[in-house]
């Protein structure tokens, strides 16, 4: 029986065997997947319904039909399915059988459910599979979902560039929302991009920015647009609606009318969607019929809006697709967010894809990273990019109270791997920013290439002396012999340009205290270099530029 059971363990082995050396091994280079069925992913779902409410166009004539009346045509309109949360609208006293008037040829879906909620103290949320309109004090309706960004074509680094990043979208998109203010909403590194984890509307905007970010480093250097580009889910909508304010001139002419009827004159002769944010002019103690004077003739409507507006202190921005006239309150916690590119301005008209320049320039500034040092500088070296001077003077010169740095709403963020400023303020700030910048580029002298190649070239050729003091530790003890100090110097002149200290004179003195070092600017710059990464000298540590006076044993070049 034993004899029996180890011969069909021999015949089972071996057939085993047989099927292994029969079926080839497949060698893939990576897992190949198959998705559950069973898996779906939902944000992905509420993504895609928030995009079609923002591309759905609407016509909406409605002369006071019941507010569910006005949703419902919406839904049939876009064929997106819009739920009512009943019981939210009746715990809060709010009601659907509102009449409504309004009165808009051509508004997004996203733009026209606003105007229609807003009013009433509703608002809206994104399901995976429809709408679901609520009161707007009802908390934990805006669901947070995460999404992944990939940022290779923007920063090669992120290791480096990560947190510069990062810092601009929580500086300029709601900041009071994000965890580092308190907020939900976080940000997280991820390998090859970052995951953002909030609601579909400021999703919505950080793509939009990242977009923005993108197209503005690919501008060209022999075609570089300057104007600003608007931070929105529909940011081509929103540059044409901002072209036509300033573009279209109308005149007006109103005595002691209603805003609302003003408000409506301008619309239809701009034929621009213009509209009232009549919540926030009842929180001011304002109705829509409070009472204007205009009178213009031949002006922009922009002009006519910021002249109309000042008249009861209310402001206006520009909402996607459409014009809101509110409160200074509700403009600054919904500020628009710009992009200006500025690569012009930072680079002195240069272009930074040049090369050999921008190594040249590497070499003579006087603040790089690895080279801190003002005494290696080259004298004339303008200080480029020179983002800080752009930075300051808008914090300066342009609204100074509305910055943050002074405690005012807005914020500036400079972007530097797209050469940009990255603006959050309101639309009267935005317009102040703009002008200022072509204000600064009609000022700036661009530099000549030529000629600053050839100036920098020529100081940084020039020689001069420098003392390398090496003798003294963080303790202010010495902690190099003179003999020591000798070895660093010999080693030094045999691993740093060897054939530059046998010309011109130049040489290193060595002294108890470290080197006294005569040669090109150039080389004592990359002797700077040598001695940082053998840590004989730290990168802070500080460099003196003296008359040549010997006062320690000199070594010639050359002879080590």
């Amino acid at each position: 029986m034993r004899a029996l059971a180890t011969a069909c363990l021999v015949l089972f082995l071996g057939a085993n065997l047989a099927f292994a050396q029969a079926t080839p091994r497949a060698d893939f280079e990576r897992i190949v997947t198959i998705d559950s069925p069973a898996a779906t992913v939902d944000f992905e779902k509420i993504e895609q319904l928030a995009s079609e409410l923002v591309t759905a166009q609407v016509e909406l004539d409605f002369a006071k039909p019941p507010l569910s009346q006005a949703i419902d045509e919406v839904a049939r309109q876009t064929k997106i399915p819009i739920e009512i949360h009943e019981q939210s609208l009746t715990d809060h006293g709010l009601s659907l059988d509102t009449p409504v008037t309004l009165k808009q040829p051509k508004l997004s879906a996203a733009s026209a459910l606003r105007l229609l909620l807003r009013p009433e103290h509703l608002s809206y949320t994104i399901t995976p599979d429809h709408v679901k309109v609520f009161g707007i004090e009802v908390e934990g309706h805006h669901r947070l979902i995460p999404k992944f960004y990939n940022l290779s074509s923007l920063v090669p680094d992120p290791k480096r560039d990560f947190n510069s990043l990062r810092h601009v979208i929580v500086d300029t998109i709601q900041p009071e929302r994000w965890s580092d203010l308190g907020g939900p909403q976080t940000i997280d590194q991820h390998p090859g991009g970052m995951f953002v984890y909030a609601p579909v509307a400021e999703q919505q905007l950080v793509a939009a920015l990242l977009d923005v970010l993108r197209q503005v480093k690919s501008l060209k250097d022999d075609a570089y647009a300057t104007a600003s580009l608007p931070v929105s889910p529909s940011s081509q909508q929103q540059t044409e609606l901002e072209k036509r304010l300033e573009s279209t001139r109308i005149s007006i002419n109103a005595e002691r009318l209603p805003l609302a009827e003003v408000v409506q004159q301008i619309s239809a002769e701009s034929q621009i969607p213009i509209e009232i944010d009549t919540l926030e002019l009842q929180n001011m103690g304002l109705t829509r019929n409070v009472a204007v004077n205009l009178q213009l003739k031949n002006f922009s409507v922009r002009h006519i809006l910021n002249m109309l507006t000042r008249q009861h202190h209310l402001e206006w921005t520009c909402d996607r697709d459409v014009v809101i006239i509110s409160s200074p309150e509700d403009i600054e916690a919904n500020l628009q967010t710009r992009v200006y590119p500025i690569r012009d301005l930072i680079w002195h008209g240069l272009a930074p894809r040049d090369i050999e320049l921008l190594t040249l320039i590497t070499t003579a500034a006087a603040k790089q990273e690895d080279n801190p040092l003002a005494i290696l500088a080259c004298p004339s070296m303008p200080f480029i990019p020179d983002t800080e001077y752009v930075v300051d003077a808008i914090h300066k010169f342009v609204a100074p109270e509305s910055w943050d740095e002074l405690g005012g709403p807005g914020s500036l963020r400079i972007y530097a791997e797209a050469d940009c400023l990255v603006v959050s303020q309101t639309a009267e700030v935005h317009a102040e920013v703009a002008s200022f910048l072509q204000y600064l580029r009609r000022q700036q002298k661009p530099e000549d290439r030529e000629a600053l190649r050839a100036r920098l070239q020529a100081e940084l050729d020039e020689m001069i002396t420098v003392v390398f003091d090496l003798s003294f530790g963080d303790d202010k003890e010495p902690r190099l012999s003179k003999m020591e100090i000798d070895l660093i110097g010999q080693r030094a002149t045999r691993r740093v340009e060897p054939e530059s200290w046998k010309r011109n004179g130049a040489y290193v003195d060595v002294t108890s205290r470290g080197l006294i070092v005569y040669n090109k600017r150039s080389v004592v710059q990359e002797l700077y270099r040598y001695l940082v990464t053998q840590r004989v000298l730290r990168a802070a540590m500080k460099a003196e530029q003296v008359e040549p006076e010997i006062s320690g044993e000199r070594l010639p070049g050359g002879i080590y």
